[in-house]
């Protein structure tokens, strides 16, 4: 199997809740192509919902490294520090979100979330 087709069956099986044989293929993308961006994000969003916060941050970190101008990005790594209430952290990467698509309403939430607590 492709990277690719892994990838793809890894964000299908994302988009219907299927989330372990999702992180099992991001994590063989990342296997053959350790930068690939769209799964380290993937897999963060996953390492998120287990409760492996830290190791969410680590693969978002990647993910904003490798597309910097990515403002959904940014974003859900700042919804992941919040969580470990790294709040200056999740502020300046929601802050970035925000700077790159202004008319992001979730980094706005989030935000004004982060500054609230």
């Amino acid at each position: 199997m492709t990277a690719d087709d892994a990838w793809k069956m890894a964000a299908h099986y994302c988009q219907t809740g299927q989330f372990a044989p999702a992180e099992q293929l991001f994590r063989y993308v990342l296997e053959q192509q350790p930068n690939h961006v769209a799964s380290l994000h993937g897999l963060g969003m996953i390492l998120v919902k287990k409760g492996d916060t830290r190791g969410a941050i680590s693969c978002l970190c990647r993910a904003v490294e490798g597309q910097p101008n990515n403002a959904d990005y940014w974003n859900d790594l700042g919804g992941a520090y919040h969580q470990i209430k790294a709040h200056a952290e999740a502020a300046a990467a929601c802050e970035q979100a925000i700077r790159l698509r202004p008319g992001l309403a979730s980094a706005h939430m989030n935000l004004d979330r982060k500054s609230t607590r």
